[in-house]
């Protein structure tokens, strides 16, 4: 079945747009169909949605399905749920996100979603050409390992890939574990494959080029749950000899998002999905333009989430030079809170970089929050206080990031912790229309 399911979504990324987009509809009138009379939340959404009953749903219709919040979601989660699933869509499996947009929802999902899903990720393994007889090491969250500062190792990569490779070893890890014990994990280990949290990426490859370490026999780094940036690819390069991969995914949906093999494009999982990237206004995206994260899971039929604004942002993209017919994203660039504002009126997403204080005083780690219109409060991890003149200069490279004169006040930090699932966010913007829906 999985090899099957690999072979038509060989053949699916190569249809064209238009192709693509005729197919979602046509799932997506099933999927609404089967939302109307078995889920109760979603009961009479044409009516609602200002449609006649059995209209079907079109291109030009769609948008006036109403968006589904992560707050409603949890509000009505005893009406999310279908009362009849089809038969055949195998076991019945509950999933929970990370909570990162300040609410944690929990969905059910189906063994066709997760069969899906299997299927992306060999399909990734495919595009990045990976060589599934060496080792993989993996850092995760608590929800996949117990407990921080041990280490557990495997015969294999995984259920997806043992079922269609013969794989190398894999090992898996806290990322809550000490930076200098996940070190000390890796040069043991000597992965030729790494997988994690950017931030966790980012920490790593600091600590190795701090202390000369190398990860010689290193392939790829693989990025995961949270934005990625230049500065990772560049230090993964310049510490490691190695290149850097982004996927974009969430525990509700699954694989939303890979990169492509050619390009830095996102290719949009479009058999599995149907992602909207929409402004403030509620229309689509033009490629450039920035917007909110919209998507539609295809082929959950235990609980449907129909327009689902998952809380990040990204940048959409246009055709790919690849010649692949999926759409795609060029950045994902996080939640509203990581956006700031300035006083004049612009909203920006700060692209920060350690390069900007990499010459003062050994700085290990900072953390901008955004109080009011025109302050930021810096948190400096470092062994040595700043003195006015650092303070001066880090303020300069700071104006020169955000292209604006912020009044800037520093205090210095024995450390920043991340949120519980161990991601980190750089900059946080606690003004209130930046906070998350």
């Amino acid at each position: 079945m999985l090899l099957a399911l690999l072979y038509q979504l060989e053949q699916s990324q190569w249809w064209s747009s238009r192709n693509i987009l005729a197919q979602q509809f046509r799932q997506l009138n099933e999927l609404v169909d089967h939302a109307e009379r078995t889920v109760p939340y979603y009961h009479q959404i044409r009516r609602k949605a200002g449609l006649a009953p059995q209209e079907p749903i079109t291109a030009e219709n769609w948008q006036a399905i109403p968006l589904l919040t992560p707050a409603a979601l949890i509000k009505h989660a005893g009406q999310m749920a279908s009362t009849a699933i089809p038969p055949g869509h195998g076991r019945i499996t509950g999933l929970k996100s990370s909570g990162s947009t300040g609410h944690a929802v929990s969905v059910l999902a189906t063994g066709a979603t997760g069969l899906i899903w299997q299927a992306l990720n060999l399909r990734d393994h495919l595009w990045q050409a990976r060589d599934v007889s060496k080792r993989l090491v993996t850092i995760r969250s608590g929800r996949y390992v117990k407990e921080p500062g041990v280490l557990y190792e495997f015969p294999g990569w995984g259920i997806a890939t043992d079922l269609v490779f013969q794989t190398g070893p894999s090992a898996l890890f806290h990322n809550l574990t000490a930076l200098e014990r996940q070190a000390e994990f890796l040069q043991k280990l000597k992965p030729d494959y790494l997988f994690a949290f950017p931030g966790i990426i980012l920490r790593l490859a600091h600590y190795f080029r701090r202390h000369q370490l190398r990860l010689p026999g290193l392939k790829q780094v693989l990025t995961f749950g949270e934005p990625t940036s230049p500065e990772i690819e560049s230090l993964c390069r310049e510490v490691w000899d190695t290149e850097c991969r982004d996927m974009y995914s969430a525990e509700e949906a699954g694989c939303i998002a890979l990169q492509c093999p050619q390009t830095d494009n996102y290719h949009v999982q479009s058999e599995s999905l149907l992602v909207e990237v929409l402004d403030d206004k509620g229309d689509p995206c033009e490629p450039g333009e920035i917007g909110r994260v919209i998507l539609t899971t295809l082929h959950n039929f235990a609980m449907p989430l129909i327009r689902y604004q998952i809380g990040d942002y990204a940048e959409a993209g246009g055709p790919c030079p690849c010649g692949r017919g999926l759409p795609t994203l060029k950045r994902i660039l996080g939640r509203r809170r990581n956006r700031a504002r300035l006083p004049d009126g612009r909203r920006i997403w700060p692209q920060l970089s350690s390069e900007s204080w990499s010459d003062i005083k050994e700085i290990e780690c900072i953390q901008i929050r955004q109080k009011t219109l025109d302050r930021l409060d810096i948190g400096v991890v470092s062994p040595h206080p700043l003195n006015l003149s650092d303070e001066t200069r880090l303020t300069g490279s700071l104006h020169q990031v955000f292209g604006y004169p912020f009044a800037c006040i520093f205090s210095c930090l024995d450390a920043i912790p991340c949120h519980v699932n161990g991601k980190f966010e750089p900059f946080i913007s606690e003004l209130d229309d930046n906070r998350d829906e």
